[in-house]
């Protein structure tokens, strides 16, 4: 990590009374290791929908239908 990037990092540390470490392991759990099973279970809810496989070009051609008739 670059010595700037770094000294930043301590300034919000000794902000918030906590430690760099601290404010690496608290990103990485948002960036990483959080919201997996929402995810997972939101991408399941949409396979149940059984709705049919679009190509590109199909899904393509009804968002612009959509916005031409103005169904934002």
């Amino acid at each position: 990590m670059p010595p700037a990037e770094f000294a930043v990092l301590e300034a919000i540390a000794v902000q918030q009374n906590t430690s760099v470490g601290e404010l690496i392991r608290l990103a990485v759990r948002e960036r990483y290791l959080s919201g997996h099973e929402q995810r997972r279970a939101a991408a399941d809810a949409l396979i149940g929908l059984g709705l049919p496989a679009l190509s590109v070009d199909q899904l393509e051609g009804l968002i612009t239908i959509a916005r031409t008739e103005g169904l934002r």
